[in-house]
Order: structure tokens, then C-alpha cells, then sequence
């Protein structure tokens, strides 16, 4: 039997939570496998609310309600559900179905609270909304006087992103009524690619309806593909709603019969028997991988007249692939033959260190004998990555010859000491295949879901959060002043640094140096400034929806932070918060290290209109706020209130008020879209309109077919720069602060993208700690978010991945409790003895809640292990950077 035949007797079996309820190849609607309840019985009645979690799939969610209480939630199961008609839609997983176990959580908070103890106590006292928000506002007001508005701090969360202006709006326009505030950049999830692509392919390379878009295809441009190579792709575990991105991976693969090859140190659900290949490589390798796929690839093109046309197409757009057009290029900007954005790094582009020489081992880079042994060949990569070379070589080979080469990478390869390095690499992979912007290609990024594009409602939601926007309820304050903006994973680092941070230590944006390099040849100006200080720590931090303290790396770092209590507040150079507001519906971690905790309502409890990727959704609250909570909205009023500022975004108006303002804009407004439903009708249960799917699209389609075959990108060389001048200069003496002891002479940086070993990789010297870890996003929570759920609890286990050779090495068996240390911590978590994890590796899914019990961390939070050290360029999170020792409990 084929795999594909295979594949469709055993796709539902296999991903059930995948696949239940939607059709395969039949052009009639599927019918669901058991019918669920869509009329209420028995005096229930029900109200639409939409899962906010962060999945990006933020599924319909119908909740059941009697006599004001929830009796249980169901999926969206209304409508047509075709995969061929273009209104498929998505099917909540176990996660959204255990809302109501969230709403009556017994970590739900349900009044405000204040500290009495030192932070991390849990020791509170409740208090009146009304002392909060005056205690609030003074501490805000304080803040501003003596310290300025950059040390004002919103957390980073995303608990509950992903809805209208009410709810993202508020906290953002206060405070920059007030001024303004410390805006960080980059984030958690993706600041490493993001760089790396900015660096490669440029800035202009978005997507705005995917929010986090970077020019990818649709997941179901792999229907036009003859092979994809994935780094770590997971939709099936990451996207497990029926209809969702998991779905649309998996009917892709069942309708064409083209070759699969996962590479990850997990066999993930995403295999399965789906995959043709998978190779369990080494975490933090794969660089090595790629190095030794680009020597196969180059080798072949300057020897193989029958791969001249790829060849040709990688010179013309690739800036740094051979020395000879590098040197062109350099002196062309320094005699003024070209004029671009590179012209100001002009003298920091060195032609010797190409592409090509570096991997074939040539020129700068051969051997004291002028030989080619330095050569990046499989048989130097295999025993790094722990793939041989005969199976690199296949790899090699198969890109090579196949039509449409479908390259793509999850997130996770990039959470890593050198993420941007690994990224610029697979970027670059397409493009040296002539494997990019034409049908069943992709730009090597994390492919976009089938709907992306305009969608649903293109509902502007973060221009209305600017109170300088004109419109709608723009218009009524002055624009922030401030422009600093500091890496999101340096947030704690600054509440005790962050007076001495600058560009070239620690990738401070928005001062005054940066712009351009600094000339030492000329006098210290305000356009020639080498090191401007961001001037103040962080003293005042609100976090709203954001459990932060848990996902942070190294969380007793994080505490050990948060627990400074400054001698006196509002110095701008001592460390320690002088207030921490948290705003949640959990006594999170993060919440138990807040000096003011309030008490969030939940989304069953509030108007709300959210776009997801092909629904747009009215919800109306199901039942009454619980206890004495409040939508963050009406605390951002009263604060407003007690800083007396007239002309908040209320314009004397509720949420509920709003919303329906909101929902008349995104119907009849400039971008509004008119199919979607009126308000009338639906003001007791809200509803849910499924827009129809846009055709597949191809990553990059516009910038590598412009006029000519010219290259059309938004880079200032308009190639895809493999080689970086700017780069070149960041990593030069005359550039950025360089990080030796984590990444060597280089500090990390280098002006084309190599594979260098760091700190705690696999050729690291870690002795006493011999097993690497990665941690992965489970089926049970969305990150930290569902966690506190029994039933998910019991259904996904957290344990932490094994493979036998190892596990029977340390005398480990299933289900024993272990000990899980790293260099920063103890975790205590159980077995999993599987052989879907490769040999020395071992895995734990992140998000558990930390839970301290003499000296270890009983909850399994893998943050407990990790490092706060920050990648080179990006600045951000490596979290799969960790190697360990494990003993029994």
C-alpha cells in the first residue's frame, strides 16, 4: 500500500483531534461523526465567545448556560464545512472546550488585591477597585516625575491578544496620553527571525493580515510541491482544531503525493506515518546540516552544466555568494555607481569572506596548504547534527532535482542561542534552489495558514489602539515621545540596568546612535553619538494578560529581580520596580510577584468583536462577571479618572457601547467589510460569520518575479542579502559590544550566517551535564494559558521525553519521578521513555506553572532551566539552549 493510500484510511485515527468533524476530498458537506446539541433543552440558552488564547487559531466557542451558569462549552458547528469550498472553519480543540473549567478555576481571582508581604509571598489583602486605581495613578504619576516616561513599562503578554479595540486599546492610549511609555520590540515567540529575515530578505517582507507574516506561502501552496523539507513544522500538534492550520497541513499532504522530510529532534504528531523521512538531528545544529547542503548544492552548480539555470539565478539574487560579484558590488557603492542604503557600510564589506569560499573551503578559508579540507562537506556535518552523510547527501540530492522544493521552518529552531544565524540560513536555502516566489515554493519561513490574506474583517485594530490616529476614536492625544525601545527578553534585565543600556550593548532601538556608524574621525555630535544610555531602569511595570515571571527564562533570575525593593521610589539608577500592577482572571506566578493584583473578566464575560484568520466573531457576555471583577477596559477608566485625563477613549461610552461602535466600523467603515452581519438580531447570543478562503498564496511571488527578473526586495542592495553589509559592521571592532564569554572571539555576529557552536550546544564543555533539552508547545495548554485545567491535566501528561538507549544508560523506566537539573535550577517532573526522541536529547513541554517545594520546582515550568543570556543579534529569547543531568527523585 502507498503512504498517501495509507494516509486516508488512517488520517483520522491518527489526528482525531485533528480531523474530527471535517471533509476530505467530497465535494458535499461532511457530515460531523456524532451530531453535537446546537438547540438549547431544558431552559438552557446560549451566547457566542471566541477562544483568545495564543494559537492563532482562535476557534468559535458556543456556551451553554443555565440559570446564569455555564453547563458546558461546544465547538462552532454551524454552516458549511467543505475543505473545497473555501469556508471551511475551525473546531475548537480540548483546550477551548475546557473554558469553563478556566472561568470557575479556583485560581480564578475575583477581587482586587494588594501586597502586605515581601513580592512572592502570596501574601494579600483585598482592597476596593477605588484605592487601586488611586494607588495606581499615583504610583504612574511618581514615575513619570522623577524618573520620565521611559520608565514606564506595559508587560509583554498575550493571553488574551487577539480582540478589539476595548480590550487592546486602553492601556496603550493612556499612557501615551500621558507621554508615553517604554516600548519594547521583538517578542518572545519569533524575535530571531524576525531579525534574520529583516537582514535578508528586508523589512518590507510582511504580511499584515498574519500579523506575525514574513512573506511565507499558504500551507496548502504544498499541493503544488514535488518535496518538502521541514525544520521542525508542527501544525498537527500546534494547530490540532478541526479546520485549522493542522487540518489544512494534513489534507494537503493526502491530496498530492509528494515527498515528506521532517527534520527535529522529536517525531512529532505531524509525522505519524505522514512523513517519508524523519531525522531525529541534534538541537542547535542544524546550521552544521545546512552548511553541508549548500557545499552539495554549490559543488554540483560549478561542475553541472544542467543546473546552470539555478545557478544563474542564485548569483543575480544573492548579495555574498561568490567574491568576485562582492567585490563588484563594493566598489560600485564607493565610486557612486550605485546608491544605496549599504553605502554608509561600504568600507565594512569584505569580499573574501563569500558564501562560496566559505563552504567550499576556499580562498580566505582553505587550509595552511591552500587546500580545500576546511570545506563545510556531510562528512564534517554528520557527527555534529548526528545525520550521516550519505543521508545529507540524499537530502542534497532531492532539492537538487525536484520541481518545487516546498522549504519551510517552525518557530522553535529559532528560540536558540544562535536563531538568527540558523534562519538567514534557511532564507537563503530557496534561493540558492531557484526555489522561491513561484507555485509550491516558499521562502523558508513558517508557512501561513490557508486563510490568511484579507479574510475576515480587516479591522484595524492596532491603529485604533493610537490615540494619534484620526478617526473612529483617534485623534484625541499627542503622539508618544517616546521612541527608545528595548528588547522584549532584556524587560527584567532593565529594571536593573537599564540606565547604562545602549545600541551597541544591548540593541537599544530608537537613540540617538544607531542611525549611522560612528565616526571616530569626526567631533562627538548629535548625529555622531557612540554610546547614548537609555538613561533609567524600568520602575513601574503593568501586565495585563501576560505571565511573564513564568515564561521568561531562568525564573529565579526573574525573581530574584523582582524581589528588589528599592531603598526609595523613583530613582532612575536604583534597581527594583517600585510597583508592579498585574490584570488577569489566574493568580498566576506572575500575578503572585504583583504589588496590585486585578481581577480580569474572562471571555464569557464581556462584549467583543475578534477577526481570526477566516471568522470574525461578536461575542456577548454569557453570564454576570464573576465575584467583584471588571473588563480591564473599565479600570483603565478609572484610572484614567484619577490621572485627570479628559477625553479618554470612552467618549462616555461602555464596552458594550463601544463594541457595537466597533462593529458598526468594521461594517461600514473605509476598511470595512459589508457581508458581515448587522448588530440587530444578535444582541443576546452574538454570532460567528465565516469568511470564504483566498487562493493559496506564494511567498515572495511579487519580488522574485518583478520586470526583468530583477530583484525587487525591500533590502537597501533590493538582493537577498546573504551577505549583510550593515552585519559586517555590527560585527566588526568599530560595531556592536561583543558577548566572548557566551559566543566566542565573534560574539555570534558575522556578516554571512555560519554554524558556530555556544554555550551549552552539543560541542559545548558542560561536563556533569550530558543531555540536551528542548521544550515544545503541548496539545494541553496555549503556553501557560489552560494550564490550571484538571481534565487537560489528565489527558496530556507533562513529562519529560526519553529516549530508551538513554533512559537504560541511567537506569530510568516510564512513569518514575525524576530530577531534572540545570545549571540554574531543579525541576521534578516523570518519565517518558519513547524512541520518538533522538539519543541525548531529551524534551519537556513549556508553560506548566512554577510551584517551588524545598528547593525544586514541583510544577515543571522549563523555564526553571533555562538562561536569561540573549541571543547575538536579536536580542532574544534562546530557550532551547539548555543541557542537563537527570537523576532519579
Amino acid at each position: 500500500m502507498k503512504r498517501r493510500d495509507f494516509l486516508k484510511v488512517s488520517a483520522a485515527s491518527a489526528a482525531v483531534a485533528t480531523v474530527t468533524g471535517c471533509s476530505s476530498d467530497s465535494a458535499e458537506p461532511a457530515e460531523p461523526i456524532e451530531q453535537p446539541i446546537t438547540d438549547p433543552i431544558a431552559g438552557e440558552s446560549h451566547a457566542w465567545a471566541q477562544c483568545q488564547s495564543n494559537c492563532w487559531a482562535w476557534c468559535p466557542l458556543k456556551v451553554i448556560t443555565k440559570d446564569g451558569k455555564i453547563i458546558r462549552i461546544e465547538p462552532h458547528t454551524e454552516g458549511d464545512d467543505n475543505f473545497n469550498t473555501g469556508r471551511i472553519h475551525n473546531k475548537a480543540c480540548a483546550k477551548g472546550l475546557m473554558l469553563k473549567e478556566l472561568v470557575y478555576s479556583p485560581e480564578r481571582l475575583t477581587k482586587p488585591l494588594k501586597r502586605t508581604g515581601p513580592r512572592g509571598s502570596g501574601q494579600f489583602k483585598e482592597i476596593s477597585w477605588e484605592q487601586a486605581a488611586s494607588e495606581v495613578a499615583q504610583s504612574i504619576r511618581s514615575t513619570i516625575d522623577t524618573c520620565g516616561n521611559r520608565a514606564l513599562m506595559l508587560g509583554n503578554g498575550s493571553g488574551s491578544a487577539h480582540s478589539s479595540y476595548p480590550i487592546m486599546g486602553p492601556h496603550v492610549r493612556l499612557l501615551n496620553m500621558l507621554g508615553g511609555f517604554q516600548k519594547t520590540y521583538g517578542y518572545y515567540s519569533a524575535s530571531m527571525k524576525e531579525q534574520a529575515i529583516s537582514y535578508t530578505f528586508g523589512e518590507g517582507t510582511k504580511n499584515f493580515a498574519y500579523g506575525q507574516g514574513t512573506g511565507s506561502s499558504s500551507v496548502t501552496e504544498m499541493k503544488h510541491s514535488d518535496y518538502v523539507l521541514s525544520f521542525g513544522y508542527n501544525p498537527v500538534e500546534m494547530f490540532m482544531t478541526g479546520g485549522g492550520e493542522g487540518h489544512h497541513f494534513i489534507q494537503t499532504l493526502e491530496k498530492n503525493d509528494l515527498k515528506f522530510v521532517y527534520i527535529d529532534p522529536r517525531y512529532t504528531d505531524t509525522c505519524l506515518g505522514r512523513e517519508d523521512d524523519w531525522l531525529g538531528i541534534r538541537p542547535m545544529t542544524d546550521g552544521a546540516f545546512i552548511e553541508a547542503l549548500f557545499h552539495e548544492i554549490l559543488t554540483e552548480y560549478y561542475i553541472n552544466e544542467a543546473f546552470d539555470d539555478n545557478r544563474e539565478f542564485a548569483e543575480r539574487f544573492i548579495l555574498g555568494l561568490t567574491k568576485e560579484a562582492l567585490t563588484q558590488y563594493r566598489d560600485d557603492l564607493k565610486t557612486g555607481k550605485i546608491v544605496d542604503g549599504n553605502k554608509e557600510y561600504a568600507d565594512w564589506i569584505y569580499p573574501e569572506e563569500n558564501l562560496k569560499d566559505y563552504i567550499l573551503g576556499l580562498g580566505k578559508f582553505a587550509d595552511e596548504n591552500g587546500g580545500n579540507s576546511n570545506a563545510k562537506t556531510p562528512e564534517k556535518a554528520a557527527p555534529i547534527c548526528g545525520i550521516s552523510a550519505d543521508k545529507i547527501r540524499q537530502v542534497a540530492q532531492d532539492l537538487l532535482t525536484a520541481r518545487a522544493p516546498f522549504i519551510c521552518a517552525g518557530q522553535g529552531i529559532q528560540r536558540s542561542a544562535q536563531g538568527e544565524q540558523v534562519m538567514r540560513m534557511i532564507y537563503t536555502l530557496p534561493v540558492l534552489l531557484n526555489a522561491i516566489g513561484r507555485r509550491g515554493t516558499n521562502n523558508g519561513d513558517l508557512p501561513m495558514v490557508a486563510a490568511a490574506g484579507p479574510g475576515a474583517a480587516p479591522v484595524p485594530m492596532a491603529a485604533w489602539s493610537d490615540p494619534t490616529f484620526p478617526g473612529f476614536l483617534g485623534g484625541t492625544a499627542p503622539a508618544t515621545v517616546i521612541q527608545a525601545k528595548i528588547p522584549t527578553y532584556k524587560t527584567f534585565e532593565a529594571m536593573e540596568r537599564g540606565f547604562e543600556m545602549t545600541y551597541r550593548s544591548d540593541g537599544v532601538k530608537g537613540l540617538k546612535y544607531g542611525v549611522t556608524p560612528f565616526n571616530s574621525e569626526l567631533p562627538e555630535s548629535e548625529v555622531n553619538i557612540k554610546d547614548e544610555t537609555y538613561g533609567t531602569n524600568i520602575k513601574f511595570l503593568m501586565t495585563i494578560a501576560g505571565n511573564t515571571v513564568n515564561q521568561h527564562g531562568d525564573i529565579n533570575e526573574v525573581k530574584r529581580i523582582l524581589s528588589i525593593e528599592p531603598s526609595s521610589a523613583g530613582q532612575a539608577e536604583e534597581p527594583g520596580l517600585d510597583m508592579h500592577v498585574v490584570i488577569d482572571t489566574q493568580m498566576t506566578p506572575t500575578a503572585q510577584w504583583a504589588d496590585i493584583v486585578l481581577p480580569d473578566t474572562t471571555w464569557t464575560e464581556r462584549w467583543d468583536l475578534i477577526a481570526s484568520d477566516n471568522a470574525t466573531v461578536l461575542t456577548v457576555p454569557s453570564i454576570e462577571p464573576i465575584g467583584d471583577s471588571k473588563p480591564m477596559f473599565e479600570f483603565m477608566v478609572m484610572l484614567a479618572d484619577n490621572l485627570g485625563l479628559s477625553g479618554f477613549a470612552t467618549k462616555g461610552r461602555t464596552q458594550e457601547e463601544l463594541t457595537k461602535s466597533f462593529l458598526d466600523e468594521a461594517i461600514n467603515g473605509m476598511l470595512g467589510d459589508p457581508e458581515l452581519p448587522p448588530l440587530e438580531g444578535h444582541e443576546k447570543t452574538g454570532y460567528v460569520y465565516i469568511h470564504s478562503f483566498d487562493e493559496p498564496a506564494i511567498g515572495m511571488e511579487k519580488e522574485f518575479n518583478g520586470r526583468n527578473g530583477a530583484p525587487a526586495l525591500s533590502t537597501p542592495s533590493k538582493m537577498v542579502e546573504t551577505y549583510s553589509p550593515r552585519l559586517a559592521w555590527i560585527a566588526s571592532n568599530d560595531g556592536w559590544d561583543k558577548d566572548i564569554q557566551a559566543y566566542g572571539e565573534t560574539g555570534g555576529l558575522s556578516a554571512i550566517p555560519k554554524y558556530v557552536p555556544t554555550w551549552e550546544s552539543f560541542e559545548s564543555d558542560d561536563e556533569g551535564y550530558p543531555l540536551q533539552m528542548v521544550s515544545y508547545h503541548t496539545k494541553g495548554r496555549a503556553h501557560s494559558t489552560f494550564h490550571n485545567c484538571p481534565t487537560l491535566r489528565k489527558v496530556y501528561e507533562d513529562a519529560i521525553w526519553i529516549n530508551p538507549y538513554d533512559a537504560n544508560n541511567l537506569g530510568i523506566i516510564s512513569g518514575e519521578m525524576l530530577d531534572v537539573t540545570s545549571k540554574r535550577g531543579t525541576l521534578q517532573v516523570p518519565a517518558k521513555v519513547t524512541p520518538r526522541i533522538a539519543m541525548g536529547v531529551v524534551a519537556l513541554g513549556q508553560g506548566a506553572w512554577n510551584k517551588l517545594q524545598n528547593g525544586k520546582d514541583i510544577g515543571g515550568c522549563a523555564n526553571t532551566l533555562t538562561r536569561q543570556q540573549t541571543t547575538p543579534l536579536a536580542k532574544g529569547n534562546p530557550m532551547n539552549t539548555v543541557r542537563v543531568r537527570i537523576t532519579q527523585a
